[in-house]
Formats: structure tokens, sequence, C-alpha cells
């Protein structure tokens, strides 16, 4: 894949640590950007966000009711919940590339706790296509 699309125009948030990025997918597609601007609380995303970016540059953890790191099948996923808790949860569900650079893979909203297979499924063959294709 040619990235015709540059990290500057992919740019969701950028704190002082964390920089957070629309995944790239093969054929310079952003899909999670429309799910996005469709389900997303933009207000209590950037919040979380902003949240998550003082407790890392303050050198402090980051409580997993914010961003908790899991595995489907091989492929790690970070994902952000806005807010921390609620009747309806924002999920970016995320590739973290170097740094705290995180690449927003699948973005949804979720009543529930627990993550549906499919998305698990949708958010693991995104990131591995864009990183086969020399992404993300």
């Amino acid at each position: 894949m040619t990235v015709n699309i540059p990290l500057e125009e992919r740019i969701v948030f950028r704190g002082a640590t964390l920089c957070v990025y629309w995944l790239l997918t093969p054929p310079a597609s952003m899909p999670a950007r429309k799910e996005y601007a469709k389900q997303v609380d933009d207000a209590e995303a950037r919040a979380a966000m902003q949240a998550i970016d003082e407790f890392l540059t303050e050198g402090e953890k980051v409580p997993k009711t914010l961003l908790e790191k899991w595995d489907h099948k091989g492929v790690v996923v970070w994902e952000i919940k806005a807010p921390q808790t609620g009747k309806i949860i924002n999920r970016l569900l995320c590739h973290r590339g170097s740094n705290w650079d995180l690449f927003v893979a699948l973005a949804r909203q979720k009543g529930s706790q627990v993550i549906e297979l499919s998305w698990k499924e949708t958010t693991a063959i995104r990131i591995k296509r864009s990183l086969a294709a020399g992404g993300p």
C-alpha cells in the first residue's frame, strides 16, 4: 500500500505523550473514521484521550477503565473507553505503534463491558491488513 494520506492528516488526538491516528487500510481507507463520525460522542472520546495523555505524561499507570490491552488471535488491541462508566460507552479499538502512537481500527458504542466477537474479528483483520500493506 502506498500511503497517500500523510499521518498529519489522520490525527484524531495529539497530546503531550499520546497521539491517536486513524488506521489506514488498503486501498487508502480509514473505516474507523466513518464509524466514529456516526457512532461516537466526540467530546467524551476526547476527554478520555486527554485523561490517558495526562496519566502517561505524569508517568502514572492508566486505569483499565480508560485504556485496556487485550489480545485476539495474536493481534494486540488497545481499547480506549469513553466514558469510563455509564449506559453507553464509546470504544476505540486501536493498534499501538511506536511510543504512545495509537491507530484507531474500529470505533463503536457499547452498552456492556463485553466486546462482541465480530468487533474483535473486524479489528484484528483491519490491523493485519494494514500491517501487511506496510501500514499503519
